[in-house]
């Protein structure tokens, strides 16, 4: 059985730390990864220190100092929502950051998958799980045909310009039609990511859907326990942005709308959105981050246009997201 946090650390203030944020094991730890740690609970030297002695048995293996690695995460570069206000969120990457799962909840129809999409077709190479088949290549190649012409427009090298197909085949896509499927897929992920090195994204569309029908609640916990740990160990280990979309349920004892899954899955997640909307507004909460970043509520819009893109409007915070399919829920 895997000892307690407060059975192997004195440090008082770190234990206060590790509990107020819901880490319990050593297990927790690694799963989300030192450096996050380090950041999200603004760890001193000291317990950077004992939280590496934890994680590595009693010995520091890494060469580089904590401040070193934090410096190494610094550099690196998420994935552009082609949205600015969305990005100015994860100033530092400059859109969705890798190594962490970031979570896209909210009703059908609020605009998760549109988002897992237009990650897709800006990544250097996606894996895309698809649980509830509602990626449609027709909406994905609008997508890619406007990247293209972005990406072409501004480069003056002919040698870098790209076309559809290319960016259309850097995206691997597995349609998976229950929980089996989808542990069976999980299990082998770390094998297609030591060959697919230019995987940068692995979008899970949706986590929920599998978890929903002829599954007890004992089977279906240690299924998302299975999921959350792998899908974090994926992330850190191959450094890659992990986004899964997540359904949403009624608190009726709060009178509120809740993510489902829990608050086990919740704490796997580095970030979180709330997608929602009013009669004529849509709305996109980032309530949770692991750059520190403050509660933001951004306002975004699903219209029509001649070609699928998202665009970021110049006004405040408002987001657009425009397509050339029909208006939903509008």
């Amino acid at each position: 059985m895997e000892r307690s946090l407060v059975d192997l650390i004195t440090n008082a203030s770190l234990i206060k730390k590790l509990e107020q944020s819901g880490y319990e094991s050593i297990i927790d730890i690694k799963e989300v990864g030192v450096v996050q740690i380090t950041e999200e609970l603004q760890l001193t030297t000291e317990e950077v220190e004992i939280i590496l002695k934890l994680v590595h048995g009693g010995h520091i293996v890494a060469s580089q100092t904590a401040e070193a690695r934090i410096k190494a995460d610094n550099q690196k570069i998420g994935i552009s929502f082609s949205c600015k206000a969305l990005d100015k969120l994860f100033d530092r990457y400059k859109g969705v950051p890798p190594s962490c799962i970031t979570e896209l909840c909210g009703e059908p129809g609020s605009g998760k998958t549109q988002i897992c999409m237009q990650l897709a077709v800006n990544a250097p190479e996606c894996i895309y799980i698809d649980t509830e088949g509602s990626l449609f290549p027709r909406r994905l190649r609008q997508m890619a045909e406007t990247v293209m012409m972005n990406h072409n427009a501004s480069s003056d090298n002919n040698n870098n310009k790209t076309d559809v197909d290319s960016i259309l085949n850097k995206i691997h896509y597995f349609r998976v039609y229950d929980h089996v499927q989808l542990i069976a897929l999980t299990r082998q992920l770390s094998n297609m990511l030591d060959e697919l090195a230019q995987v940068k994204l692995l979008v899970l569309d949706s986590i929920t859907y599998p978890l929903r029908t002829n599954i007890n609640i004992k089977l279906r916990n240690n299924i998302l326990s299975f999921l959350g740990q792998n899908l974090a160990q994926l992330a850190s280990r191959h450094q890659v942005a992990v986004v899964v979309t997540n359904y949403v349920t009624e608190d009726r004892l709060n009178t509120a709308v809740t993510p489902e899954l829990g608050d086990e899955w919740g704490r796997r997640c580095a970030n979180r959105f709330f997608l929602y909307r009013t009669r004529e507004q849509r709305y996109a909460r980032y309530y949770k981050s692991s750059l520190g970043t403050k509660d933001t509520t951004i306002r975004f819009k699903i219209t029509v246009s001649e070609h699928f893109f998202i665009h970021a409007a110049s006004l405040g915070k408002v987001c657009i997201f425009i397509r050339n399919i029909y208006r939903t829920m509008v």
